[in-house]
């Protein structure tokens, strides 16, 4: 099962073709949702998250811890 949001570039004629061919379900999903897109909502809060604090970050190390806390 394949998840898309209708983008004209999921509907080209090749695309479409090789859907058929590999017998690709998909799922119809509506137009640009972030609300029902559960990782931009995830990436949303960890930058809200992160950029609070993003003048303290000096280093690769505390990234990583940052992002880990997030």
């Amino acid at each position: 099962m394949l998840q898309e949001d209708r983008a004209s570039y999921y509907y080209s004629g090749f695309i479409r073709l090789v859907k058929k061919v590999a017998e690709i379900r998909v799922l119809e999903w509506p137009l640009q949702s972030p609300d029902l897109s559960l990782i931009k909502n995830i990436w949303h809060y960890m930058k809200v998250r992160i950029g609070a604090r993003r003048h303290r970050i000096k280093n690769v190390q505390q990234m990583v811890e940052a992002i880990r806390e997030a």
